[in-house]
């Protein structure tokens, strides 16, 4: 009797155990499906936001310029004195004369060929230098010629995703037509006029098709753009801007084969400029969601999931042992571990998804709808 009142004892603290063991599966799938989810949310619509207030530039774009012997080199740098130490940092020319009077020369390095003149000329495929520069890469990619707010646009694939408001993008075999074609920002709209049933805008002495209209549902720095085909730039246009790549990923073997075209077709490099810093870099400091802390975010949930799984493992052994001195059969036993571990974790993910799809509805992230729902569906 005290045997079988012991067991019956031992058989009630494993269901209780089997219970909370549920309720944890439970809980750790639901999590998974809803911190899995807001987390991609978050982070796309935070690099969305970054990347719509720098003019719809991403993070992974290259700016650069041809390498042009003509330029002089603009000398730039600082002077420190500490301890009777001069420092001297940058290419700052000085001379320090016998009474250590310092005479520093601001004056331009001169130029490696005063004499050269970078040319845009057309070539035998009908195209630019500039024009065949920027086509030059194998990828998905975007080329641009920069001009503040005016950008003339080439891109190979699915590498750009301009968000519009009415019409389309340029297709990419438009974007090296001569035909004047433009997508403007909203603030451009009182420029514009119809014509048999075509909307038209005057813009830099040219009459341009406007055949798409880029905005989100309220205002944003997308509102200025005004985005041409860069086969309607001019040469001198073409020439006049600073260029850049973007891309979904790293622009770096695209920067390369740009490179190489640019030898071949000027016998100059590209020199990398500087990426415009705009006022959100400034406030974010670049910090948020950096890769390192995506990282770490993983690795502590995967750790936390192990535990748990482990927990549980050690109760389900303790469950089977009580199940053996039962003789109950293996099958049954099976079962009886497995089955409410498949069913506590598609509730968990069930209601995960149902909490995900509230998000979406509530329109809580500023973010694609069929983007939203593949980020759900990915959990689930």
């Amino acid at each position: 009797m005290i045997m079988s009142s012991g067991l019956g004892t031992s058989i009630s603290k494993q269901f209780s155990r089997g219970k909370i063991f549920f309720a944890s599966a439970l809980l750790l799938f639901f999590s998974f499906q809803i911190i899995g989810f807001v987390f991609c949310c978050t982070d796309i619509e935070y690099d969305l936001n970054q990347k719509i207030a720098r003019g719809y530039i991403s993070r992974n774009s290259i700016f650069f310029s041809i390498h042009d012997p003509s330029d002089r080199t603009a000398r730039v740098g600082t002077m420190s004195a500490s301890d009777g130490v001069l420092k001297v940092e940058g290419n700052i020319s000085y001379f320090i004369d016998e009474d250590g009077l310092i005479t520093v020369d601001l004056e331009p390095i001169e130029a490696e060929d005063p004499d050269y003149v970078l040319e845009n000329d057309s070539l035998s495929s009908g195209l630019t230098q500039i024009e065949t520069l920027l086509s030059s890469g194998k990828g998905e990619y975007l080329s641009c010629v920069h001009i503040g707010s005016y950008r003339g646009i080439f891109y190979r694939g699915d590498a750009y995703d301009f968000p519009l408001i009415d019409g389309r993008f340029f297709s990419e075999e438009e974007c090296l037509s001569k035909e004047n074609l433009a997508v403007i920002g909203s603030d451009y709209l009182n420029d514009t006029y119809t014509e048999n049933g075509k909307r038209y805008i005057d813009y830099r002495d040219r009459k341009y098709e406007v055949i798409g209209v880029g905005g989100l549902s309220g205002p944003s720095a997308l509102d200025g753009l005004f985005f041409v085909n860069l086969g309607s730039m001019t040469p001198e246009e073409q020439l006049s801007g600073i260029f850049f790549i973007d891309s979904r990923s790293s622009c770096e073997d695209t920067f390369d084969e740009l490179e190489q075209a640019s030898l071949s077709i000027y016998s100059n490099p590209l020199d990398r400029r500087e990426t415009p810093t705009m006022f959100i870099d400034i406030i974010s400091g670049g910090m948020y969601l950096k890769s390192y802390l995506k990282i770490l975010m993983v690795f502590l949930f995967i750790f936390a999931y192990i535990s748990v799984l482990i927990q549980s493992m050690r109760k389900q052994t303790v469950k089977v042992s009580v199940m053996n001195i039962f003789g109950i059969g293996f099958g049954k036993i099976f079962r009886k571990v497995t089955v409410p571990l498949i069913i506590a974790s598609i509730a968990g993910l069930m209601s995960g998804f149902l909490i995900d799809l509230v998000i979406i509805l509530s329109k809580s992230f500023s973010l694609p709808l069929d983007m939203m729902y593949g980020y759900m569906t990915v959990f689930f």
